[in-house]
């Protein structure tokens, strides 16, 4: 009897402590229609397909284009010296700091980096709350 009693204590103390912990996660976000994993893979697509789109090697006025061809809007120019230049881009929900260093002589890109726009600029939020409200 003693033993029964143990065991059961086990068992429904084992379903208190999961039931818990598996229904807030569901119900904490009923309306996404991704997992906040799913979203940062495709995320991490959207960037590295971003990277290579922008390939070293051309002059500043080929990024400007390219971007705009794949449908990202430069909200805002950071920096632009002839050796750097930086853009924040936004598509959709998605925003970028888009960062490029020039060669002095040939003006031409050595090195492409599309990183997590941390510190967006005021144009920069504002396309974003313009997409949302899009939706």
């Amino acid at each position: 009897m003693q033993l029964q009693r143990i065991f059961l204590s086990i068992v429904v103390g084992g379903m208190l402590v999961s039931v818990p912990m598996t229904v807030p996660a569901r119900a904490a976000d009923d309306n996404s229609k991704y997992s906040d994993r799913d979203r940062m893979k495709s995320s991490k697509n959207e960037k590295d397909q971003l990277e290579q789109k922008l390939k070293t090697g051309e002059e500043k006025a080929f990024y400007r284009r390219e971007l705009e061809k794949a449908g990202w809007k430069i909200t805002s120019v950071n920096y632009d010296k002839p050796d750097y230049v930086e853009y924040e881009v936004v598509k959709n929900d998605s925003t970028y700091e888009v960062q490029i260093d020039f060669d002095k002589n040939s003006h031409k890109a050595t090195k492409v980096d599309v990183a997590t726009n941390a510190w967006k600029a005021e144009a920069t939020e504002n396309a974003l709350k313009q997409s949302h409200a899009s939706r």
